[in-house]
C-alpha cells in the first residue's frame, strides 16, 4: 500500500485530533493481510468517534457500525478526511466490551494526490463544450500494465473468478448485438478487473472531481475508467487524447489521438469503463506507439 511517508508535525496532528473529536467521522479501513484471510480485503467505510484515553494520553476510534467477524490484532490501514484533506495511518483492530476499536497511531500521514502521481506517461482527454474546451486528466491506474496485454494471471486472486465471468458476459453480449464490438478483446480483462474491484473512495481532497483512470492503450483503442461516472463520456462523442511520454530526464514525446466512444461497460451506474476507438493518428505517432510504447 504505497503512500507518501511524510508524517504530520506534532502541531498538525493536534489540529487534526481537535477537529475529529468534535463530531463522528467516516473512516475507511482495509486489511494488510492476505486477501483470503483478511477481515477487510477491500475498503470498508464505517462511522467512528475519536475518544481520548485519559490514562495513557492516547486516542481511540470507537466504531459505531456492526462489522462482521473482525479479528483482534489484525493490521489495517485507516483513511479519513479532516478539513477536506485526506489522511491515513496504520493501526490494528482491538475488540473491547464496547465493540470494535482502532487505536490512533503515533504517526499520521497525508494521502497521496492521485492527480499528481509521478508517472512516465500522462494523458489529457479534451472535448468541446459550447464555446470552450474541457480537459480531463487521465492517470495511469496503479498495478495495471497499461501499455501491455493484460492477462488473467495479473488479476488479484480474490476477484479472479468474477473477472472471468464478466469477460465471458461481455463476449456473449457482443455476439447478441448488445454493446459495442469487442474486436480482439484485449481491453476486456482490465475493464472487468476495474469493475469488479472496490476502489478506495478516499481521495486526497474531499469533494474534488476524480480524474479518469487510464486502464489500457493499444494502437486501436483506449480504455478509461470513471470511478463515479462524473464525466459521463457519451457514445459516439469525439475526444482528443493527448499523451506525453517521458523518454528520459530531458526528452518527452507528445502523441495526439482522435477517439470516439464506441462502448460503455459498467457493473453499476456509478462506475463505468469507456472504450474509445482510435479514429485518427499521425503515421509517425502510430509507429512510435507500436515500437517504443507497445513494443510491437
Amino acid at each position: 500500500m504505497p503512500e507518501t511517508k511524510t508524517p504530520l508535525s506534532a502541531m498538525e496532528k493536534e489540529l487534526i485530533i481537535n477537529e475529529l473529536q468534535n463530531s463522528p467521522v467516516q473512516i475507511t479501513i482495509v486489511s494488510f493481510g492476505a486477501k483470503d484471510t483478511a477481515s477487510f480485503p477491500e475498503p470498508v467505510i464505517i462511522e467512528a468517534n475519536l475518544t481520548p484515553l485519559s490514562v495513557t494520553g492516547n486516542y481511540l476510534f470507537i466504531c459505531r457500525n456492526n462489522i462482521n467477524s473482525p479479528v483482534n490484532g489484525e493490521k489495517i490501514r485507516v483513511s479519513f478526511y479532516a478539513r477536506k484533506l485526506g489522511y491515513y495511518f496504520d493501526s490494528s483492530i482491538r475488540i473491547l466490551s464496547s465493540g470494535m476499536c482502532i487505536p490512533l497511531a503515533a504517526s499520521i500521514y497525508r494521502r497521496e494526490d492521485i492527480s499528481k502521481s509521478p508517472v512516465n506517461a500522462k494523458c489529457t482527454l479534451t472535448y468541446n463544450a459550447k464555446d470552450s474546451s474541457i480537459n480531463i486528466d487521465c492517470i495511469p491506474m496503479k498495478d495495471y500494465d497499461v501499455f501491455s496485454v493484460q492477462k488473467f494471471e495479473s488479476v488479484p486472486e480474490h476477484i479472479s473468478e468474477n473477472v472471468r465471468k464478466m469477460v465471458r458476459r461481455f463476449v456473449q453480449d457482443s455476439k447478441k448485438g448488445i454493446g459495442g464490438p469487442v474486436g480482439n478483446g484485449l481491453h476486456l480483462i482490465p475493464a472487468a478487473r476495474y469493475l469488479c474491484s472496490k476502489l478506495n473512495p478516499t481521495d486526497a481532497i474531499q469533494g474534488r472531481k476524480n480524474p479518469l483512470d487510464l486502464l489500457y492503450l493499444d494502437e486501436t483503442r483506449l480504455l478509461l475508467g470513471d470511478r463515479d461516472n462524473s464525466w459521463n463520456l457519451e457514445l459516439e462523442n469525439e475526444y482528443t487524447a493527448t499523451f506525453t511520454f517521458k523518454l528520459s530526464a530531458l526528452v518527452t514525446r507528445t502523441v495526439a489521438l482522435t477517439c470516439s466512444v464506441n462502448d460503455r461497460l459498467g457493473s453499476d451506474e456509478k462506475k463505468v469503463c469507456a472504450v474509445l476507438k482510435i479514429i485518427g493518428c499521425k503515421e509517425e505517432d502510430k509507429r512510435f506507439l507500436c515500437e517504443r510504447v507497445l513494443k510491437k
